[in-house]
């Protein structure tokens, strides 16, 4: 039997083959470092690329210039290698001029307060990913400053003033963007995850219950639509026991301190012993008013010895407060880290998101 001949080129090409599957199965491996974060900003250089991989630098160059192709890095002569940013994400307080609270007028130490935790959250998922994050805190109403979030690559987180949904929807109609916080919008065109507020009421409402309170006091807006829908709610809780509350109706948006604190100093006084024998549970709905709900109390009773029970307590508003009332938690951290979950899945589903708030 005669066997066909063989080409004298055939060991040649079966090498070719074994180097282009070397590369290949290298830049799988580097670009499965560079998603994860390993490798990241310049790249090092081929011979230590070489070393770490244990591959000779000429597969490296090779399987480096496969992967400029597919536009996962950037090779700039005398320069070196370079990650190409596949995904930046900013988080976004946008504001309102004319809304800023008056109590907090610095829109950066607005975000910080309120949101700081969000941030961390945030960062700490997409850190391992290799996404950078920024964080800025932005007047609503120019169009200019979205052009920067109408690129495929970036990604915007944004906290929404109230009252300007349907605004912010159109602004960010060409961006790729996630809203957090704020009261559950169904309507809303893109992925929104915040707590479920409506529940915070009604657990503010069984604490103070089952600690023995005859009495209940609602501290915050009626105006403000997070916190008249925490009033309604701690309302109809209560009636379900045949129980009703006051309001002491505090706007940080319309009031100074001066005179916030002189409202509940003035409701303090009239109500000084059934504060100071526990008989009256106090809602405080948002951290804001601890402060000042703490200074005004402070001449008349005990603030230790008043049952009062608020809603996510942050450091930036318990200066100078002890003891620190229990409060109920929000979950923004964790709303953080779902946000950057949801960015990092890459998915187009808009989805409906709103974690339960918790007593701790």
């Amino acid at each position: 039997m005669i066997k066909p001949a063989q080409s004298a080129d055939a060991p040649d090409i079966e090498r070719r083959g074994r180097k282009d599957d070397c590369r290949r199965e290298l830049a799988a491996r580097i670009a499965a470092d560079i998603r994860s974060g390993k490798l990241s900003g310049k790249l090092p250089g081929v011979t230590r690329l070489a070393v770490t991989y244990g591959a000779c630098p000429a597969t490296v160059q090779r399987a480096l210039q496969r992967l400029a192709k597919e536009e996962l890095v950037e090779i700039r002569p005398c320069s070196g290698t370079y990650v190409r940013l596949q995904l930046e994400v900013d988080f976004v307080n946008f504001y309102l001029r004319d809304i800023q609270p008056h109590n907090m007028p610095d829109a950066l130490d607005n975000m910080l307060a309120n949101y700081g935790q969000l941030f961390q959250g945030l960062y700490d998922t997409l850190k391992p990913a290799g996404v950078p994050l920024s964080f800025q805190t932005l007047e609503l109403g120019n169009r200019e400053l979205l052009r920067r979030w109408n690129h495929r690559n970036r990604h915007l987180v944004a906290v929404l003033p109230a009252g300007q949904e349907s605004l912010c929807y159109d602004l960010f109609a060409e961006c790729r963007w996630t809203r957090v916080m704020g009261v559950q919008d169904y309507n809303c065109p893109t992925t929104h995850i915040t707590y479920d507020n409506a529940r915070i009421g009604e657990i503010a409402a069984r604490a103070l219950r089952e600690r023995g309170c005859r009495r209940f006091v609602f501290i915050g807006s009626g105006t403000h639509p997070l916190f008249r829908q925490r009033l309604e709610t701690f309302r109809s809780a209560l009636a379900l026991y045949g129980l009703s509350s006051d309001h002491i109706d505090v706007d940080v948006f319309r009031m100074g301190s001066a005179e916030i604190i002189r409202k509940l100093r003035m409701f303090a006084e009239e109500n000084a012993v059934g504060l100071g024998a526990r008989e009256i549970g106090l809602f405080c709905c948002a951290d804001a008013f601890l402060a000042m709900l703490h200074q005004a109390m402070t001449p008349v009773v005990d603030p230790a010895a008043v049952q009062i029970i608020s809603c996510d307590n942050n450091p930036y508003f318990l200066k100078g407060i002890f003891p620190v009332p229990r409060e109920i938690d929000i979950c923004t951290y964790e709303i953080g880290v779902a946000a950057a979950r949801h960015i990092l899945a890459a998915s187009d589903a808009a989805e409906k998101t709103a974690l339960i708030p918790r007593l701790v």
